[in-house]
């Protein structure tokens, strides 16, 4: 390994004596060790000339880092005292005293930053198939699809294979999620996926989803699933707001199947998951008329 070209202004080191960088070399040399290259490590050490250029490269690197870390300061400082009487209002925009508005939404989804956390879509490879397998359910034409009567309570059961409105609206949510889900995240090419690009494959949400599940199961723990499919869709229809990211994150973790057969809850259990959920926006939402730093 050695140390490398050394630079002055973005190029070799120029000609400071006639025709030559130092006494040390000829007129007319253009080569590497007399233009600035150190071929030496750190660990064998410098020639005189190389320690000379390294030093005239450091110099400028020196002089470079203080005077932008002032332009830098000083742009940081005037963004900073122009934006200091910035608001959130009860519509929830952020405005400055004269009545500016700087953002629609505060944060663009209205959440205070230290409350949210990292959450990676809960889809697995397969794209469009096996997100059917594990959000469709079809109880009347396809058995592939059916929940399994094992899973369920025998009221749960009977519901599912007997209202036809029901599977209408089941197969309504799952058209809902397959067109939400794949605009915004594409498992099988990552570089067309909006979840992936914007948020390097996950999305700051102000709830764990799956550790809420996990707590419910622990603390309402049920041998077959036993919540209303009605009441499921009803609770998760909107229980993100009008935050499209974490609704379909909440929709896809809480879908009918997921709920009857992958976590079996019954409705104590998933009643506190969505009080949960509920709460824990409530929290992380920014409070109107208070200072907050863009």
């Amino acid at each position: 390994a050695c140390v490398g070209q050394q630079n002055v202004e973005g190029k070799r080191i120029p000609f400071g004596f006639a025709y030559r960088t130092l006494p040390h070399f000829s007129k007319e040399d253009y080569s590497g060790k007399s233009r600035g290259f150190v071929e030496n490590s750190y660990l064998s050490g410098l020639s005189p000339e190389e320690f000379f250029f390294h030093a005239m490269g450091g110099r400028e690197g020196l002089i470079d880092t203080a005077i932008k870390t002032a332009e830098t300061g000083y742009i940081q400082r005037r963004l900073v005292k122009a934006m200091e009487d910035a608001t959130v209002k009860l519509d929830q925009s952020v405005r400055g005293a004269s009545g500016n508005i700087y953002q629609y939404k505060y944060g663009e989804d209205g959440f205070d930053a230290t409350f949210l956390e990292m959450q990676k879509m809960n889809m697995k490879r397969g794209g469009n198939s096996t997100f059917k397998d594990t959000h469709f359910v079809d109880m009347f034409s396809d058995i592939q699809y059916s929940v399994k009567k094992e899973h369920v309570s025998e009221s749960i059961y009977r519901l599912l294979s007997s209202d036809v409105d029901l599977q209408k609206m089941l197969y309504d949510e799952y058209e809902y999620l397959v067109s939400k889900v794949f605009d915004f995240y594409d498992p099988e090419d990552e570089s067309r996926s909006i979840v992936n690009r914007l948020c390097k494959g996950a999305l700051a949400s102000p709830c764990n989803l799956q550790r809420i599940i996990n707590n419910a199961m622990h603390l309402f723990p049920s041998p077959v699933g036993d919540v209303s499919p009605y009441f499921i869709l009803e609770s998760t229809r909107n229980l993100g707001g009008e935050n499209d990211l974490l609704n379909i994150l909440i929709r896809t973790h809480l879908s009918v199947k997921n709920v009857l057969c992958v976590y079996k809850l019954d409705l104590r259990g998933f009643q506190w998951v969505v009080d949960t959920i509920k709460d824990k926006i409530m929290t992380a939402s920014v409070l109107p008329m208070r200072w907050w730093v863009l």
